[in-house]
């Protein structure tokens, strides 16, 4: 059986793929990193719940947020899942980044998340404290 993290990384690799003409690609001086978050808190505060897990997961590590240039945003619930509810998502993590960042977002009703909500984010345009500055 898949972990959580092997599930979304799959699915948001598998279903999420953009596009040449849609990519958030970071450049040389840039890197992307990615957060999730699952949550079955009930209605509103689940949203809440996964956005905050997401963005504070391991995966993000120690990085400014408000130095993004765009955001990859998946939120999967279960048909009881609102598109108010997963626009909420893109809302919460757009307050968060820089408000000029590109935001791209999808909303995915998965029959098996009743009652549950799913976020994945990629962040990109960020420095990581693990980012190697050559010439200095």
């Amino acid at each position: 059986m898949r972990s959580l993290s092997d599930r979304t990384i799959g699915d948001g690799a598998e279903d999420s793929s953009p596009t040449p003409s849609d990519s958030i690609s970071p450049d040389d001086e840039e890197i992307a990193m990615m957060g999730m978050g699952e949550s079955d808190n009930g209605a509103g505060e689940s949203i809440q719940n996964a956005v905050e897990e997401a963005l504070n997961s391991p995966l993000l590590g120690d990085i400014d947020l408000h130095a993004a240039r765009g955001a990859l945003i998946r939120a999967q619930g279960g048909p009881d899942m609102t598109v108010s509810e997963a626009e909420r998502s893109t809302e919460m993590i757009g307050e968060r980044i820089n408000p000029r960042a590109r935001i791209i977002w999808e909303c995915c009703v998965e029959p098996e998340l009743q009652g549950k909500v799913r976020i994945m984010t990629v962040i990109t345009g960020v420095r990581s404290p693990f980012s190697v500055v050559e010439g200095n």
